[in-house]
């Protein structure tokens, strides 16, 4: 079954917690963003930081915006804006 050619400003992944698993979710999810949509993905432990530094590289380079966010809590987030308009990943 498809999903409905839907777009969503905002798109959280709080799955297995594993990169793998993450980029799988981010793959499906990037062409879902609506134009300056926001993916979110939650409980990234700080040594996996270099793989998300190296995605949002390989994103920046395609138009997206990301940032790894530190939180009080110990484990970060990594957060991808979309372009202005959809680019594939």
């Amino acid at each position: 079954t498809a999903l409905p050619e839907k777009k969503f400003d905002l798109i959280i992944d709080d799955g297995l917690h594993m990169p793998h698993a993450n980029l799988n979710t981010l793959r499906f999810a990037l062409p879902l963003l609506k134009p300056n949509g926001i993916f979110i993905i939650e409980d990234v432990a700080g040594a996996e930081n270099p793989v998300w530094e190296m995605v949002g590289q390989h994103l920046h380079a395609r138009g997206y915006r990301c940032q790894i966010i530190h939180t009080r809590g110990g484990s970060d987030m990594f957060a991808v804006v979309s372009p202005a308009s959809t680019v594939s990943f």
